[in-house]
């Protein structure tokens, strides 16, 4: 195997597998400039950074800080690693929006009337009536404005119907 294949497929390896949130713990300590500091705002222990950070750095084989005391400044590689990090927190930073966004509804009020032609006994008459059903149950009721059945309106369908 030639040293380029080897490279070629390292790089592959990387992007599959190149943690997330090794990336955000490394733009938080190239903004504060200090460990103890981006492990105070990242809410984590001052060796879980250093350790997340040397895995970092052993992933992309390669410094991306240099240490001089309690400070540390960006190498070459690490400004560029930096950069990447910030362009790649705005792109998921713009997710939450995005499936935040309201899909097309339609919201209002409806109403609907129904007129249908119930003949009364007395005569042949076109009556309004309304169907209704119940909450809880599938059975319809009628109610018609028929003054020969208004008295037992309301439960049971129309004798007609």
């Amino acid at each position: 195997m030639n040293a380029g294949y080897r490279h070629a497929e390292a790089r592959r390896f990387l992007n599959d597998r190149l943690d997330w949130n090794l990336l955000r713990t490394f733009l938080v300590i190239g903004q504060e400039g200090s460990i103890s500091r981006a492990a105070a705002r990242l809410h984590l222990s001052q060796p879980a950074v250093s350790q997340a950070l040397k895995r970092l750095e052993e992933q992309l084989e390669s410094a991306l800080v240099i240490r001089s005391g309690p400070r540390i400044a960006l190498s070459k590689a690490g400004e560029e690693v930096m950069q990447i990090a910030a362009e790649l927190y705005g792109t998921v930073s713009r997710l939450g929006p995005a499936l935040d966004a309201p899909e097309e509804t339609v919201a209002g009020k409806i109403r609907i009337l129904m007129i249908s032609r119930i003949e009364s006994r007395s005569t042949t008459t076109s009556w309004p009536t309304s169907t209704s059903t119940t909450r809880g149950s599938n059975s319809s009721s009628m109610c018609c404005a028929a003054p020969t059945w208004s008295a037992r309106c309301c439960r049971r369908p129309h004798p007609s119907a």
